[in-house]
C-alpha cells in the first residue's frame, strides 16, 4: 500500500485526530503545554501528588524494579505507580533526564496525547459502520468530548486516559478482521500499555476483554472446543502476563503498599447516574444522590440520549431478522461487558437519587478483591462508551446515509450546547496563567539546608498534602528525599521518625513540626529552629545565623 492509499483510507481518522488537538487547545489552551510551566501543578487538588511523585521519582537513582524511588518514604522504596504520576511517561521522561530543564512537566502533553488517541480510536470505531468520512468525524467527537474525560483532565489525570477503553472495543469491534496472532499482540499490548497507565483503566480493559472473549467462543464454533478453548484461555494470559509484568517492572508488588482501600459503595454508580449532568450539563437538570458518588460521575449528554432515541425507534421500526441474527454475536459480548461494568459500578450499596435501595454483604475476601478498585463507580465509564457504541451505529444498515448524518449532526449540536458551560468553565481554568508563591520562607531554609548539609526531611506529624505542599516541593525541588506523602495506598511504617521507631536522631536529616501544640522533645540533643510561622525545625547541629525556636 503506498502512502496515498493509506492516506486515502484513514482520511478520517487523521481528521479526528487533528480535531481531537484542536478542541483540547480550545478547552485548555497552549500554556499547559509548556514543559517547565510547573505552577499550575501546585495549585491543589490533586496534581502536587501527581507532579511532585515524578519529581521524587526522577530524582531517585535507578532500582529494580525501574519504577521505585526512595525519596518519599525515605528510606523505604515506594513504586511511582502509587503517586497516579502516568508511570509509562515517568519511565520515558526519566531516561532522559540529563537533557531535561530542572522543572520539567510532561502532564499537558498527556492531556493533548488523551485528545489525540480518542479522537483515532473513536473514528476507528466508527469507520467500521459508519457509511462516510463526515459521520464518522462527527461521531468522533463525542468520545473526545466526553463529560467525563472532561471531568477528570487535570483533576486524575491519568484517568482521563479513556482512549484505553476505547482501544479495548475497538479490538472488540474489529476482531473478525485480525488473525489469531493479531489479536493476541493487541491484547497483550494493551495489558502492558493500560497498567503503565493506570489500574482502574487496566481493570476496565479487561472487563471489555471478557466480552470479546465471549464472541469469540461463540464465532468460532466451526473450530473444536478444545482449539476455542485453548485461543481464549491464549487471549486471557497474554492480558493478564502482559499487565503482571509491567506492574512487577513498575515495583507494583513491592513497594509495601497495601492494595485494599475502604469505602467500598460509598463511590459508586448512582441509578440515575446516565441522566444526572451533576450540574456540568446544560439542558437536563440535576438530580440528587448521594455526596460520595461523583466518582461515579457517567453522564452520556443531550445529543446521545438523543441519538439513543433514534437509535432504538430506527430499530423497533425496520430491523428484521438477518441483521439480528448477523449482529448478535459483538452485541452478546457488549452486553456482558456491558453488565459486568454496570453490576460492579452499582454494587454493594444500591442507590437512587439520595436513597439507599439496598445494601449487600459482601464477605471479607471478595471485600478484600473489591477493595482493590474501591472508586468502582468509575467502571461504568465502560457503560458509558458501550452507550456511545450503540446510539452512534446500533442502526447500522437499516437508516439511509443522508438520513444518518442529519440526524448526527442535530446530535452533536445537542451534546454541544449541553458541554458548553462545562468547556467554558475548564477553559477559564486552565488558561489562567498560575503563579506559584511558596509560604516559606525560603532563605532560611535554603540557609538550614546549605549549612547543614541535609539530605533528607521528615515530617513529625500527621501528614497532610494541603498543609505540607510547600514543604515537600521546596524538599523534592533540591533532591532532598521525604519520609511521607500521600499515595494511593496506605504508606507503611515512618522509618525517619525516632519518636515512633526509637531510632537515633540522625544528623544530616530535617526535623519538622506542625508549630500549633509542639512541645520539644525531651533529651533528644537538638536544636529547635524557629524559621517558619507554620513549622518548628529540628536539627543535630547548631547553625549559625538561623533564630533558635523559644517556647511561647
Amino acid at each position: 500500500m503506498t502512502m496515498r492509499e493509506w492516506v486515502k483510507r484513514n482520511t478520517a481518522i487523521l481528521w479526528a485526530m487533528v480535531i481531537g488537538a484542536f478542541l483540547f487547545i480550545c478547552v485548555y489552551g497552549v500554556h499547559i503545554l509548556n514543559p517547565t510551566y510547573v505552577d499550575w501543578m501546585i495549585t491543589g487538588g490533586d496534581r502536587p501528588q501527581h507532579y511532585l511523585g515524578w519529581v521524587a521519582y526522577r530524582n531517585s537513582r535507578w532500582f529494580f524494579p525501574i519504577g521505585l524511588t526512595d525519596q518519599l518514604s525515605y528510606p523505604s522504596k515506594t513504586s511511582v505507580i502509587f503517586t497516579d504520576s502516568i508511570p509509562l511517561l515517568a519511565v520515558f521522561f526519566k531516561l532522559f533526564s540529563p537533557l531535561l530543564p530542572h522543572r520539567f512537566q510532561y502532564f499537558g502533553i498527556w492531556g493533548l496525547l488523551t485528545f489525540v488517541l480518542n479522537g483515532a480510536f473513536s473514528a476507528k470505531i466508527l469507520q467500521k459502520y459508519m457509511k462516510s468520512d463526515l459521520q464518522v468525524i462527527l461521531g468522533s467527537v463525542f468520545y473526545i468530548l466526553s463529560f467525563q474525560v472532561l471531568q477528570r483532565m487535570f483533576a486524575h489525570t491519568a484517568l482521563a486516559g479513556h482512549w484505553l477503553i476505547l482501544w479495548a472495543i475497538c479490538l472488540l469491534v474489529y476482531r473478525d478482521r485480525m488473525s489469531y496472532r493479531r489479536k493476541m499482540g493487541a491484547w497483550l499490548s494493551l495489558g502492558a500499555v493500560s497498567s503503565a497507565v493506570h489500574l482502574y483503566l487496566l481493570l476496565m480493559c479487561g472487563i471489555v476483554l471478557l466480552g470479546f472473549l465471549l464472541v469469540e467462543m461463540v464465532e468460532q464454533r466451526a473450530d473444536r472446543l478444545r482449539t476455542r478453548f485453548l485461543r481464549t484461555v491464549g487471549y486471557l494470559l497474554s492480558f493478564v502476563c502482559a499487565a503482571a509484568a509491567v506492574i512487577a517492572l513498575l515495583g507494583g508488588f513491592s513497594s509495601g503498599m497495601s492494595a485494599v482501600n475502604g469505602g467500598i459503595g460509598a463511590y459508586s454508580l448512582n441509578l440515575n447516574g446516565f441522566i444526572n449532568p451533576q450540574w456540568h450539563g446544560q439542558l437536563l437538570r440535576t438530580y440528587t444522590q448521594l455526596d460520595t458518588q461523583h466518582e461515579g460521575f457517567s453522564y452520556l449528554g443531550a445529543g446521545i440520549l438523543f441519538m439513543l432515541l433514534c437509535t432504538g425507534i430506527e430499530l423497533a421500526v425496520k430491523s428484521n431478522r438477518e441483521n439480528i441474527r448477523k449482529y448478535s454475536p459483538l452485541w452478546l459480548g457488549v452486553t456482558l461487558a456491558f453488565c459486568i461494568a454496570f453490576v460492579l459500578a452499582v454494587f454493594p450499596t444500591v442507590t437512587f437519587g439520595d436513597e439507599i435501595i439496598k445494601h449487600f454483604i459482601v464477605r471479607s475476601f471478595m471485600l478484600k478483591v473489591w477493595g482493590t478498585f474501591r472508586a468502582s463507580g468509575r467502571i461504568a465509564w465502560i457503560c458509558v462508551y458501550l452507550f456511545f457504541l450503540f446510539a452512534l451505529c446500533g442502526d447500522y444498515r437499516i437508516v439511509s446515509a443522508r438520513r444518518k448524518s442529519m440526524v448526527l449532526a442535530v446530535a452533536l449540536i445537542l451534546q454541544l450546547v449541553d458541554l458548553s458551560g462545562f468547556m467554558v468553565e475548564k477553559h477559564t481554568l486552565w488558561t489562567t496563567n498560575y503563579t506559584y508563591y511558596p509560604l516559606l520562607i525560603q532563605d532560611n531554609w535554603d540557609t538550614l539546608w546549605d549549612e547543614g548539609e541535609a539530605g533528607h526531611l521528615a515530617v513529625m506529624d500527621d501528614y497532610s498534602m494541603d498543609k505540607h505542599c510547600d514543604l515537600v516541593f521546596w524538599a523534592l525541588d533540591r533532591g532532598i528525599s521525604v519520609n511521607k506523602f500521600t499515595f494511593a495506598r496506605d504508606q507503611g511504617e515512618d522509618m525517619l521518625s525516632p519518636e515512633t521507631t526509637g531510632a537515633e536522631w540522625q544528623d544530616g536529616t530535617i526535623y519538622v513540626w506542625d508549630r500549633e501544640g509542639f512541645t520539644p522533645v525531651p533529651d533528644a540533643g537538638i536544636y529547635y529552629y524557629d524559621l517558619d510561622a507554620r513549622f518548628v525545625v529540628g536539627y543535630t547541629r547548631q547553625i549559625p545565623g538561623l533564630a533558635m525556636w523559644k517556647e511561647g
